[in-house]
């Protein structure tokens, strides 16, 4: 996997008073998770000058940043990122800009996590000032509902964004406040941090944690034959958090598919799983988490387990099945031998 995660934070420039402070949302996302080896930052207040005052006039030794220079670095840094956290307030004037480094982010990386926060999207009441055209080149004002505006957000920005619930006249597809939004990001980013000194092997589980793999949990199966490997990691939506935001909330289905989908984008392999016995509905969330996974990624080492033969023979030969669990694990055992030279030591 490459690292570090890089994170864009898309959204408004100016602070809010809470208790006579000034505080930046971009502030309290980095605080949520902090940079470090596995992620890092990409903040479009570094290249203002209301905000970076090293950023002086053109000089010997001095940074310069254009005022019409700030869009085309805010486009590189949100296409070369793989999360968007978008915070649109109640006062941005349109999020236009929003919406165009959310639409590079989905053209460059479509597997790569975008989270929005959208604060009072269907309050007509509030919007802003246009010109309006009434036709034979005359125009004139009128207010654009929020309503309005935000249709065209989602529009262009596409998923995964993650629904709450409201009218159907409307999309609902972004979280409401801040804190929801940071809850999301924490469980998106909390299998990825670990310690430092680690040069990290990445798994990603694509399977329901509740299967049972002969009397057991197929994913303690899994994690305890893989686990002697010191630095092979594993992720799958369902395993522990370790942030008190995030203690006892569970995730909605939206959201574990979009987290199933980055994971697979983001692990080096993919290790799914399917039942002996299961219903239609089983086996095609099993077949469509492997399809996404090499649609991400064509390249990715995907492997699979699958006793149930009619399934293996639907699903096609150029895929690595096998009728075993065992036999699955044993070949990725193999493979990682190959690295052992990221924990220190040849891996057994």
């Amino acid at each position: 996997m490459k690292v570090p995660l890089h994170i864009y934070l898309s959204g408004g420039m100016h602070p809010k008073q809470v208790d006579g402070k000034k505080v930046f949302w971009h502030d309290q996302v980095q605080e949520a998770i902090l940079s470090g080896r596995m992620i890092h930052y990409f903040d479009p207040r570094l290249n203002r000058l209301d905000f970076n005052p090293n950023l002086g006039h053109a000089g010997a030794g001095e940074e310069f940043m254009p005022h019409d220079g700030w869009g085309s670095v805010d486009l590189a840094m949100a296409g070369e990122s793989d999360i968007v956290f978008g915070h649109l307030e109640k006062d941005n004037p349109g999020g236009e800009g929003a919406t165009a480094e959310t639409f590079i982010h989905k053209g460059r990386d479509p597997f790569g996590l975008r989270i929005v926060v959208l604060e009072d999207p269907l309050d007509d009441s509030k919007g802003e000032i246009r010109d309006i055209s009434t036709g034979g080149g005359d125009f004139t004002k009128a207010l654009i509902p929020n309503r309005a505006r935000y249709r065209k957000f989602f529009m262009f920005a596409g998923r995964p964004y993650l629904p709450l619930d409201g009218p159907n006249d409307f999309p609902f597809l972004a979280y409401r406040t801040l804190e929801e939004g940071l809850r999301f990001y924490e469980l998106a980013l909390q299998q990825f941090l670990i310690s430092d000194s680690e040069d990290p092997f990445f798994i990603n589980l694509i399977g329901d944690a509740s299967l049972e793999f002969r009397g057991t949990s197929w994913i303690s199966v899994v994690r305890e034959q893989l686990g002697s490997h010191s630095v092979v990691h594993f992720l799958n939506p369902s395993l522990g958090w370790p942030s008190p935001r995030v203690v006892d909330v569970a995730l909605n289905g939206v959201e574990q598919r979009t987290l199933q989908d980055f994971f697979s984008w983001k692990a080096d392999i993919v290790l799914a799983y399917a039942p002996a016995e299961g219903d239609t509905a089983t086996y095609m969330n099993f077949a469509q988490g492997i399809a996404a996974a090499k649609a991400m990624s064509p390249h990715k080492l995907v492997v699979a387990w699958c006793p149930n033969k009619t399934v293996l023979h639907a699903l096609g030969d150029h895929n690595l099945m096998f009728a075993e669990l065992n036999e699955a694990i044993g070949f990725i055992r193999v493979w990682l031998k190959q690295f052992g030279y990221r924990g220190g030591r040849v891996t057994t």
